[in-house]
């Protein structure tokens, strides 16, 4: 580094310096001059060139990586005892609605075993009049099973409908879902009607029949070839005693379902 004398601009002048407002002398453009070539070691400012330059180099030096040392702040963050707040305040939520959204899950499970019967029901009254034979509709009471299946005994495996249509004897067996069940029928006054079992000849016509050979079943639902049906009511209920009923209309046939009811819960 070479030392170059002060400029003439930095002695005392005669001339008063205008002021800023914190009463400090204003630099005046050939003392900002003077003060870079000062600082270029020996770089005359007579040389505007040389001088732009400079003021380059300065600017750069300014922006250089050395200035990126500087420490990053810390962001804020949470702390552990904090965390363990949150987790604490969603379990407690979590428990205090589980027992809703069980409720939720266990009475779409009813209903959709009773929109399941109801189709059945209604499939049985279709079967009736498109095959020309009366069909029935057993359940099983307390407990799971149903059949759809005709109720005068056929000659043959096929049936004539009433435009002399031949078609096939169709039956249907199924259950309702776990924790869902029939409730024993009862007629018009309220009395429990009981049925009994199926011979060989109706279990044959029955996929797996064998299978229910013990079964008990309930007195039949009958759906005529005229679309009428036998008025009854079927109940079915869950294992927390929530119940449902259907209900078949004779003149047309047709199944209503009412409202669900709460009930006790079952062992």
């Amino acid at each position: 580094m070479v030392a170059v004398p002060l400029p003439g601009s930095y002695r005392k002048s005669k001339k008063r310096r205008k002021m800023d407002s914190q009463g400090f002398p204003l630099a005046s453009r050939r003392m900002v001059a003077d003060t870079t070539v000062t600082r270029g070691a020996g770089i005359s400012r007579s040389h505007p060139g040389e001088w732009m330059v400079l003021q380059t180099i300065s600017t750069v030096a300014q922006h250089s990586p050395a200035r990126m040392d500087r420490p990053i702040p810390r962001r804020a963050g949470f702390t552990l005892f904090e965390l363990m707040i949150v987790l604490s305040i969603m379990a407690i939520v979590a428990a205090m609605s589980w027992p809703r959204m069980l409720r939720y899950v266990e009475e779409n499970v009813l209903k959709e075993n009773v929109e399941t019967v109801r189709r059945e029901l209604a499939g049985t009254r279709m079967l009736a009049i498109e095959s020309g034979l009366t069909y029935q509709f057993r359940f099983e009471p307390n407990k799971r099973a149903f059949a759809v299946l005709p109720f005068d005994r056929p000659e043959t495996s096929e049936s004539e409908s009433a435009d002399g249509t031949q078609h096939q004897i169709k039956t249907v067996v199924g259950e309702l879902a776990e924790g869902c069940s029939f409730l024993p029928a009862t007629d018009s006054q309220g009395r429990s009607a009981s049925g009994g079992r199926l011979d060989e000849f109706w279990l044959a016509l029955l996929d797996n029949g064998a299978l229910y050979s013990d079964t008990v079943w309930s007195q039949p639902i009958l759906f005529r070839t005229s679309g009428e049906g036998q008025d009854a009511r079927l109940t079915i209920r869950d294992t927390a005693g929530r119940t449902i009923v259907l209900t078949v209309r004779g003149l047309t046939g047709g199944v209503s379902v009412e409202r669900m009811r709460q009930g006790e819960t079952l062992p």
